[in-house]
């Protein structure tokens, strides 16, 4: 399958002059040529880009596909108002892996209308679920789009780095943060491993 992109007034990017009336031919997934009047009797489609702007795929480069579903939920808010809000202690419960699937497919979406070609997604997951994880790397697969996914490491117990937390927090809602209890390094190590494993490259 080719594809002829005529006439487009083509931004290259990386300080190279722009080009107006260049024509673009791909090649199945890849530019295989760019010039002037490449012929569109090379191509199966044509595309006439005489009133439009060609130029590369923009880079998501910090996202978190996990607060997809809570957009302009809790707007102005400072930080760390906001992060009580959408990370409270005692409310993050694991959610069907299909849920995880469908906020990282919305964030897609929006991506791709958007003229996004690539995804820096900083997963939170607290929890370390790997159905979250998979339901994410699965989404982006589906869609086509090119994605790196990090995940939460936290080997520290909730409470610890909180300066203020003897000082400021009832002695009862104290006993209860202190029951939060971080994951051993070598558990999130291994985690990554397996995510490694499974899905680097498997678009």
């Amino acid at each position: 399958m080719s594809t002829l992109i005529k006439n487009a007034y083509l931004v290259p990017g990386a300080g190279q002059d722009h080009r107006p009336d260049a024509d673009i031919l791909i090649e199945d997934d890849r530019i295989a040529a760019i010039g002037v009047d490449l012929g569109a009797g090379k191509a199966d489609e044509v595309i006439d880009a005489s009133d439009r702007i060609v130029l590369p795929g923009f880079v998501n480069a910090h996202t978190h596909s996990n607060e997809s579903f809570e957009q302009g939920f809790y707007d102005a808010l400072p930080l760390e108002v906001w992060l009580l809000h959408k990370y409270p202690p005692f409310a993050v419960k694991p959610l069907p892996e299909r849920v995880h699937y469908l906020r990282t497919m919305l964030l897609a979406i929006e991506c791709v209308r958007s003229g996004i070609t690539t995804v820096q997604d900083d997963l939170i997951n607290r929890l370390g679920e790997t159905e979250l994880f998979d339901a994410g790397a699965s989404a982006y697969r589906d869609i086509g789009l090119r994605a790196a996914i990090t995940a939460s490491m936290g080997d520290r117990d909730f409470a610890e780095p909180l300066p203020w937390f003897d000082e400021m927090l009832a002695p009862e809602l104290r006993t209860e943060l202190r029951k939060l209890k971080g994951k051993p390094w070598r558990e999130h190590i291994a985690l990554f491993e397996r995510h490694h494993a499974k899905w680097n490259g498997a678009g």
